[in-house]
């Protein structure tokens, strides 16, 4: 059985037109975009691409590795911007995760986790910059890749909510809602990630946990020597950046590119990534 799920409308998400999503009932959503929108085909992540980074991967092997978790749509380009942001080197990504854990256990549906590369002529990675724009996440933050880590913070984000991965830190994404999660994600086009010094430790160091009551909670990863507690952070709104909850950022891009010059220089910014977790 298909489910319709109402049209995402263009003051969500800076499209010219209505996202429609449809799904197999506990599959993952499949996003329709107008014609007025260029994207690369969806790339599929099972399961088995988790399996190295899962707290269970026996909750991997019940399905043979074979459960669809999300989908990723990738250049994502309104024709009426393509060339814009061609030109100044951005990339835009929508990732849309099916509703509840992996395999059935306690793991949230989540991405893998990584880090970006460095920014040319510096020794600062690339941030990039997540909006949700249907359901709920939690952003999980580390900072460094090493068996004992020096902060760790956790951002839970609804709907319009955008929030920035600063250099230096690993990301992943979990969907801890009740239904599914469509983000959106902007990077440099050249920014390439990186999951092999994460996948040496089995992972992040926390995953994130469904509770008995259906909270989302952190649990430790044991192949870290030390990892320090993770702390909440709430999204903030960051106007000079284009970060508000009442515009998507593709709204803010098509009105001053100049909004995403963090993305591009984030040696200009010193100041901005220092206290944006406080």
């Amino acid at each position: 059985m298909i489910t319709r799920y109402e049209p995402l409308p263009p003051g969500v998400t800076g499209l010219p037109s209505p996202l429609r999503m449809e799904a197999v009932i506990g599959d993952v959503p499949c996003l329709q975009f107008g014609d007025d929108v260029l994207c690369d085909a969806a790339e599929g992540v099972r399961s088995a691409a988790l399996r190295a980074v899962a707290r269970e991967p026996g909750a991997v092997d019940r399905t043979n590795g074979a459960e669809p978790l999300y989908h990723v749509y990738r250049n994502v380009r309104p024709a009426l911007l393509a060339d814009a942001m061609n030109r100044y080197g951005f990339s835009y990504a929508l990732t849309a995760f099916k509703a509840g854990t992996i395999g059935g256990g306690a793991e949230w549906v989540r991405t893998r986790g990584h880090t970006n590369s460095d920014a040319p002529g510096t020794n600062l990675s690339y941030p990039e910059i997540h909006e949700v724009l249907r359901g709920e996440a939690w952003l999980y933050l580390q900072h460094g890749t090493t068996d004992r880590p020096t902060d760790a913070v956790t951002i839970p984000l609804a709907a319009g909510d955008k929030a920035v991965v600063a250099p230096g830190w690993a990301s992943l994404l979990a969907n801890v809602g009740a239904g599914e999660l469509i983000v959106g994600t902007w990077r440099m086009a050249d920014c390439e990630t990186e999951r092999t010094a994460l996948a040496a430790f089995g992972g992040m160091a926390h995953f994130v946990l469904r509770s008995e009551n259906g909270e989302p909670f952190c649990a430790p990863n044991a192949h870290y020597k030390d990892a320090p507690a993770p702390r909440i952070a709430q999204p903030k709104e960051l106007p000079d950046w284009g970060l508000t909850h009442a515009e998507p950022l593709l709204a803010a891009f098509h009105r001053s590119p100049e909004y995403l010059r963090c993305l591009l220089r984030p040696q200009d910014f010193a100041d901005v990534w220092r206290t944006l977790y406080d």
